[in-house]
This record gives C-alpha cells, sequence and structure tokens, in this order.
C-alpha cells in the first residue's frame, strides 16, 4: 500500500460540520487537509499553490463551485471530485463533465 503522508489536499466546503469532519478524517489517514469555506478563498489557495487533490462543494457562497472549477481549469489540471447537496442529474452530469469524473459525488441531505 502506497503511503498518502506527503499528500496535499484542498478541501473547498462551506458547510461547518462536514468541511471541519473532512478535513479531521482525512488527517487522521495520513492526508494534509487545507480548508477553505468560500468559493475566493479556495480559488486563491488553489492558485497560490500545488495540491494533489481539490474537493470542490457545487454550492460555495460568493464563487459557486462550478464557476470556481472553470477558473482553475485555466491555471491547473488537479483532479477535482465535487460534491453537491441536491441530486438533480443535469447538475450531477455537468459536475461529471467538468472534472472528467464518471459522477458528482451527492451529500446526504435528509430527503428520500
Amino acid at each position: 500500500m502506497t503511503s498518502c503522508a506527503a499528500r496535499q489536499i484542498l478541501a473547498i466546503e462551506d458547510d461547518p460540520i462536514l468541511g471541519p469532519h473532512l478535513k479531521t478524517s482525512l488527517e487522521h489517514r495520513g492526508f494534509h487537509v487545507t480548508l477553505a469555506d468560500d468559493g475566493p478563498t479556495g480559488l486563491a489557495l488553489a492558485s497560490e499553490a500545488t495540491y494533489d487533490l481539490i474537493l470542490l462543494d457545487v454550492m460555495l457562497p460568493e464563487l459557486s463551485g462550478m464557476e470556481l472549477l472553470t477558473r482553475l481549469r485555466e491555471q491547473r489540471r488537479t483532479p477535482v471530485p465535487m460534491s453537491a447537496a441536491y441530486r438533480q442529474r443535469r447538475i450531477r452530469m455537468r459536475c461529471a463533465s467538468m472534472t472528467n469524473a464518471a459522477t458528482c459525488c451527492t451529500k446526504a441531505d435528509g430527503s428520500a
């Protein structure tokens, strides 16, 4: 198994519970995690440093995840899994096409 101790992750998540939980969980697994809670901060961090992975929320204050990814792609090709708190297929498919991923993760929102 490959060590992940040197892996740098930028998590851009505005949820005050999910963001810190994500950071703590990944750090316990040996990753170094930087957490941003809005789009402009996330874009600035992503532009200033090199990350192995950027975890990106679709719905962010001030600058959406989609717009952030569009701007980031002008500078970098870092892998960017995206998460969304809603289940609309159209949004999930747009996330997947922008990130070259098979799908966009959906956060549990309590709805059935």
